[in-house]
């Protein structure tokens, strides 16, 4: 596997984070109201 151009790991995070703030975004890792909650706790 190549690694990422800079501006296409730029152009990646973008729509990561779109499909994330839309609650679109799938992955293993955790959720996002679980994320969420986790940061308002360390407020």
């Amino acid at each position: 596997m190549s690694p990422l151009s800079p501006t296409s790991e730029a152009a990646y995070d973008r729509i990561r984070l779109r499909q994330w703030s839309a609650g679109r975004a799938r992955s293993a890792g955790i959720d996002r109201r679980d994320l969420l909650r986790l940061v308002a706790a360390a407020s």
